[in-house]
């Protein structure tokens, strides 16, 4: 389609801009980097960005914000210091906010791209936000510097207090402010919902405190415990410890960036989010602490004592035999832990009930023993290789085959399983043994054997080891100068290298992210993951992956650290990164042995010569080479599974590659050897690094790198235009603010406090969701969520005055579009609905409880006309009160499993599921859960309302009307009357309540609707009383109106039989509005069939009518139901459509039949002179449905 001529005017100015605008960006950042001198320039500049390319309507506003902008950036340039280090920690107070050159240019182009792109309903907040970030970097980069000790003292008004003490107030108001600043100050500067409560800043306090605490609870044993106890004693008193430093540091880091991932999810910092974030990270921590140091000091007391490494050593095999059975499933556990697996200890209680598990360990317990008797660490590798690869065969594939042999005999199986079972399983355990055995040579486990000795001595100076600063350099291994501490002891080294982890892996999170998306599209052969990149969605899940990675570092770091293995020869795989891995290869391919140690020795001398080869050689290793291999564990290895699950066939029933094996896949990528010389190799490329740098490089160094940064901006261009392609192709266009409900690309405005999330589409679909911090399990579906647009769901609102029309707030329930409608976000948590329609306007304020899972909607009516007027008001919302992916699978089995109970004091219906449980963290643990949705109507002041009924049943409040024209609001149905309470399980839940409102001439009134959730249905009566501002419920009252059951109410029985056999008695014919549908099934020998009922639905199958249905099942649904399949057919001179069946036009002005015989099912139908008559009936020979009309 050819682009207008105005439309590409338009489209060349505003890259014109934006180009002007990018030029304005990168002047002032150079700038910036200038100094002090530079500041007015760089300011200029800096505004003229903003102007160009984020302009304001108001000549008065773009003054105002381009004075702020300049004075930012102004300052930024004042307080850069040329002669400044890279990320340099201050040694005196008055370097405590200088910026050296880049990070000056760098927190300018933050700013502005802030200011550009952030949208939030204050410009202020979110200049002030962004301007405070460099400080608040300076401030974090000074924790270990003393500046941060003069804080203390000044905060402690200069007394006399020890050192340590000083640190410690320093430390906890520089992490407070980190958490202030991330969990309250973002949500604040972009506008989001925070709750006005005062616990969540003392948690926020609290947690920044302790986590002050923890390098002196790490360091506590070294000088109060192990100096004066037994060691014995002093290991559990060590193990203790260490649980209590790591929990303080996980705490600190699960608070942090748990609030990052769910900025663009609007997570409100309630105390309950706040707190449960700390807890799941302190929780996680001490019991990664505990059994890390457990594990260790328990094998320490064994070495130390002599007898018993002589009994070990003396029993080869034998004794490993014993100790692996003993400990393998406590190694499995470990093995199998990541970020998100159930509770530790459960899973080892698990994994010691499983009697494979002791075989495994004895089989692989006697090949350690026997490698260690025969020396195989000084073995080769292929011979270690093959001697590990057999033993991981007789573990895995040996293990299966004698447990299956034994059943065999038995007689608790026929036969054995088949020989790919057996074949894979060798395979697999062929591969990690061997990978395992190849790993560990001599000079290995001589590393493993210094570094296990470092974590078991928990006093370094009365064992005589150096007590030295841990110091890193978190930027590219040479920037970036970071003092952790004294090491002391091997509780502080263990917190020292967790600390470490997370500080050094703040940089490879976002490599791994990325790197996950293009691998994802990689492996599936699908641009659906890049358009996914392209999206808010996926930015969402870019920040979520990169946070998970970013924790990676907290338990991965102290075991890489304990593993890694540096070679100082080099080989094609031990070369840093991807690119130069695949170089390496060739070399080592066309070069003889001297040579490629040769070229990788000129390789590695230009890595430390030039900083620019350091810092591309770090992004292709982590970002190309160690990324992909971890997240190919995860993608790939589902690729994997599925055809190891087909190799096996049909008799798999299980994951086909078990987690521990997967993890490993993960584990083996970071733990790859690297190249580093040693001896005289390396003095050689100290020197000549140093030589080099003294030194200008050759002429045409300078020739190649403009050619390779041409390149890496073009190919970052085309990066980024193709995900912008990517986003424009997957957009959908949709009408008004946010589209209609359940059609595709439309996006619906959220309400969210932290305990619920609500969602308003504008044509007045939604839905209700809880948040698992609210009920301390999975998040829940309240209510049902539209996902098809020609069957609409929602908290809906029908209107009907004596006789008139029906219509509705929003116009999906009736399809009738009021005159004037909108829904718009009107504040932080509040969205605000307006409709006039038949002389009344409609004013409705839905906002959300702040500290409970309640949305409010305060709905004002005004009589637009000089006359009284009554108007008939009821409201319709479907329960679901379970996890959304057991509501999806089968709704109508969860809806026969809740009860809806109704009280007339409070005019208010309550659901409760008895297939939701509690929260409990193992699965045998949950319970039946006491959880109750509610849904009531109050008056509010001055209103005149009278109930006339409710409904809770979905059937009896549509009756045989469409879901546009129910027939309780056509006065077709009576609802149930008010004095019917008690308990009812209707198979259909719903909740809608009736009540006449009457309106004065001209006047208005206020209506109020509560819809929430509550732990009990005594804090759900308690809520409704609150916020309908009524009196509480007597407890008599309450319990006599609980305590009763209610029956359904059939229809009235029609005139005519709703049935008739044929004389043969082998067909029956019915017609439409049995109280439940009538099902006929019809199959051949094939498997092909189809569920067919008197309503109209058809569901076909092959195989099994629910697990390979072609159209959805859902007969159990009622006939309210979307239908599965439909036939229309159209008058095009009277623009009419007609049905052979009643579903979906349901038609009262057409006549319906259906008659059902053995195979075969034919419907009728007659309206306007028009008759239909449809055949439905599968093929005898054939896996074939026939339909005729």
């Amino acid at each position: 389609m050819a682009v207008k001529r105005g439309e590409s005017d338009v489209n060349s100015a505003l890259f014109e801009r934006i180009m002007i605008g990018m030029g304005f960006a990168v002047f002032a950042a150079l700038e910036a980097a200038g100094g002090g001198e530079h500041a007015i320039v760089a300011g200029f500049f800096a505004g003229a960005t903003i102007f160009v390319l984020r302009r304001s309507s108001e000549s008065a506003r773009q003054a105002a914000d381009f004075a702020v902008d300049f004075l930012a950036v102004a300052t930024f340039t004042l307080l850069c210091d040329r002669a400044g280090l890279l990320w340099r920690a201050p040694e005196t107070f008055a370097e405590l906010f200088r910026l050296s050159p880049v990070g000056a240019a760098t927190a300018t182009l933050l700013y502005l791209a802030g200011v550009v792109t952030l949208r939030a309903r204050s410009r202020m907040a979110v200049r002030a936000a962004l301007f405070v970030l460099p400080l608040q970097f300076s401030l974090l980069i000074a924790l270990g510097s003393p500046p941060v000790a003069q804080i203390g003292g000044a905060l402690l008004l200069g007394l006399d207090v020890p050192e340590a003490f000083r640190k410690i107030v320093g430390h906890t108001l520089v992490l407070f402010l980190l958490n202030e600043s991330i969990v309250v100050g973002v949500p604040l500067a972009l506008g989001r919902f925070l709750p006005r409560q005062w616990r969540p800043h003392s948690i926020l306090l609290a947690s920044a405190f302790v986590a002050s605490l923890t390098p002196y609870i790490a360091t506590s044993v070294s000088y109060f415990v192990a100096p004066y106890l037994p060691y014995p004693v002093t290991a559990v008193v060590a193990t203790v410890t260490a649980a209590l430093a790591q929990a303080g540091l996980w705490g600190q880091t699960y608070l942090v960036t748990q609030a990052m991932a769910g900025l663009l999810r609007a997570t409100p910092s309630l105390q309950v989010v706040v707190f449960h974030d700390w807890r799941t990270g302190a929780e996680k921590g001490a019991v990664y602490g505990f059994v890390f140091m457990a594990l260790l000091l328990a094998v320490g007391l064994v070495v130390s004592f002599a007898p018993a490494v002589a009994v070990i050593s003396a029993s080869g095999p034998i004794g490993g035999a014993l100790i692996g059975a003993a400990l393998f499933p406590l190694a499995r556990a470990i093995v199998e832990s990541t970020d998100s697996t159930p509770p530790f200890f459960a899973r080892v209680e698990e994994l010691y009930l499983h009697p494979s598990n002791y075989f495994r360990g004895a089989v692989a317990g006697a090949a350690i023993g026997l490698a260690l008797m025969i020396g195989l660490p000084e073995a080769s590798g292929s011979g270690r290789f093959l001697f590990g690869a057999v033993a991981g065969a007789l573990a895995y594939a040996g293990v299966d085959a004698a447990f299956d042999f034994a059943a065999l005999t038995q007689g608790r199986r026929q036969h054995l399983r088949s020989w790919r079972v057996y074949s894979l399983g060798a395979l697999l355990g062929a591969l990690v043994a061997g990978a395992v055995a190849w790993y560990l040579d001599a000079g290995q486990v001589e590393n493993i054997t210094a570094k296990f000795f470092a974590y078991t001595s928990l006093d370094y100076g009365a064992d005589g080891r150096p007590i030295t600063e841990y110091v890193i350099r978190p930027l590219f291994s040479k920037w970036g100068a970071t003092d952790l501490g004294r090491v002391d002891g091997g509780v502080r080294l263990l917190f020292d290298e967790s600390l470490s982890g997370v500080i050094q892996w703040v940089f490879a999170a976002p490599l791994f992210s990325i790197n996950l998306f293009f691998l994802t599209a990689l492996v599936q052969r699908s641009l659906q993951p890049l358009r996914q990149l392209a999206s808010w969605q996926g930015l969402d899940m870019l920040i979520e992956n990169a946070v998970r990675v970013l924790r990676w570092g907290l338990w991965m770091a102290p075991v890489i650290y304990s593993f890694l293995k540096a070679s100082p020869d080099p080989a094609w795989y031990n070369q840093d990164g991807l690119i130069r891995t695949g170089v390496a290869s060739w070399m080592s391919y066309i070069l003889p042995d001297s040579d490629f140690r040769a070229w990788s020795l000129d390789i590695f001398t230009a890595l430390l010569a030039y900083d620019a080869l350091r810092v591309l050689i770090w992004f292709d290793h982590m970002g190309l080479r160690v990324a992909t291999l971890v997240n190919l564990s995860f993608v790939g290895g589902d690729v994997a599974d599925e055809k190891a699950a087909r190799f096996l066939g049909k008799a798999q029933t299980s994951r086909a590659i078990p987690e521990g094996i997967r993890r490993f896949g993960t584990w083996a990528p970071l733990l790859l050897p690297f190249y580093i010389p040693r001896g005289a190799e390396w003095d050689k490329a100290w020197s000549a690094a140093e030589q080099m740098t003294q030194t200008r490089p050759p002429s045409y160094a300078y020739l190649v790198s403009g050619y390779l940064i041409y390149a890496g901006v073009v190919a970052f261009g085309l990066v980024l235009f193709l995900l912008g392609r990517l986003a424009r192709a997957q957009k959908v266009t949709i009408e008004g603010i946010t589209g209609a409900g359940g059609v595709p690309g439309s996006r619906p405005l959220r309400l969210t406090n932290g305990l619920m999330i609500s969602e308003w589409f504008q044509d007045g679909q939604g839905a209700m969701r809880i948040e698992g911090v609210a009920r301390g399990g999975p998040p829940i579906d309240l209510t049902r969520r539209p996902d098809d647009h020609a069957h609409p769901r929602g908290r809906f609102l029908f209107l009907r005055e004596d006789g008139g029309e029906l219509w509705s707030i929003g116009e999906a329930p009736t399809r009738c579009r009021a005159t004037q409608a909108s829904l718009t976000d009107a504040g932080e948590n509040c969205l605000f609905f307006m409709a006039e329609r038949n002389g009344f306007a409609i004013e409705a304020c839905v906002s959300l409880a702040a500290d409970e899972a309640v949305e409010i909607t305060r709905l004002k009516i005004v009589n637009l006309e000089q006359r009284h007027r009554k108007l008939m008001l009821a409201s319709l919302r479907e329960w679901v009160l379970n996890e959304t992916g057991v509501e999806l699978r089968d709704a109508a089995y969860n809806a026969i499993h809740i009860g809806t109970w109704y009280v007339r004091s409070l005019n208010a219906i309550f659901a409760q599921n008895r297939l939701l449980k509690g929260g409990a963290r193992r699965q045998s643990d949950r319970r039946l859960s006491p959880e109750i949705g509610f849904h009531a109507i109050g008056a509010g002041a001055d209103a005149k309302i009278s109930v006339v009924g409710y409904e809770d049943v979905k059937s009896r409040f549509y009756g045989m009307g469409s879901t546009y024209a129910p027939d309780s609001m056509l006065g077709l149905a009576a609802p149930r009357d008010p004095k019917d309470e008690g308990l009812l399980y209707g198979f259909e839940p719903c909740a809608s309540l009736r009540v006449e409102v009457e309106l004065a001439a001209a006047g208005a009134t206020e209506l109020i609707i509560v819809d929430g959730w509550a732990r009990d249905m005594g804090r759900a009566t308690d809520s409704i009383a609150r916020h309908l501002g009524i009196a509480p419920v007597a407890p008599e009252t309450l319990n006599r109106a609980l305590s009763r059951r209610r029956e359904l109410i059939l229809p009235p029985p029609p005139k005519k039989p709703r049935y008739a056999f044929s004389q043969d008695g082998r067909s029956v014919t019915l017609a439409p509005g049995t109280p439940r549908p009538f099902g006929h099934v019809i199959a051949n020998a094939f498997g092909q069939g189809a569920v067919l009922t008197n309503d109209g639905e058809i569901f076909s199958f092959h195989g099994n009518s629910r697990l390979n249905s072609f159209t959805p099942f859902r007969m159990g649904e009622g006939r309210m139901a979307p239908a599965g399949q439909r036939i229309y057919v159209y008058d095009l001179a009277r623009t009419d459509a007609h049905s052979p069946t009643f579903v979906p036009l349901r038609r009262r002005d057409a006549e319906y039949q259906v008659t059902f015989s053995p195979g075969v099912a034919v419907y009728r139908s007659e309206r306007d002179h028009l008759q239909l008559e449809m055949t439905v009936f599968v093929s005898p020979t054939q896996p074939i449905e026939f339909k005729i009309l």
